[in-house]
């Protein structure tokens, strides 16, 4: 693919399918169930769940969908949970 000119784009909270690559320019973005030990129905989950609104945390994303926390510590890893604040709380105690 990249001899192709297309490159890989990491899997998008945002925008991944749970099963399909999608085009986006000249890059895929990998789909939710590229991630090991990601099963289809936690992976058709997070579509869901962002069909109906947006994720604000990452409490939020475990408490809407099939994740694990191994599976959440794994996303952080990854780095695809690195735009979403760990709590919907806001910290007014911060300097």
């Amino acid at each position: 693919m990249t001899a192709r000119g297309f490159t890989f784009k990491q899997i998008d909270l945002a925008k991944s399918s749970w099963r399909d690559f999608l085009i986006e320019d000249n890059s895929l973005i990998i789909p939710f169930i590229a991630v090991d030990s990601l099963g289809e129905s936690t992976a058709k989950s997070i579509v869901e769940a962002r069909e109906e609104v947006g994720f604000t945390s990452v409490k939020d994303l475990s408490r809407r969908t099939k994740l694990s926390n191994t599976l959440i510590e794994k996303f952080n890893r990854l780095g695809i949970l690195e735009n979403l604040p760990e709590d919907d709380q806001l910290e007014i105690f911060n300097n």
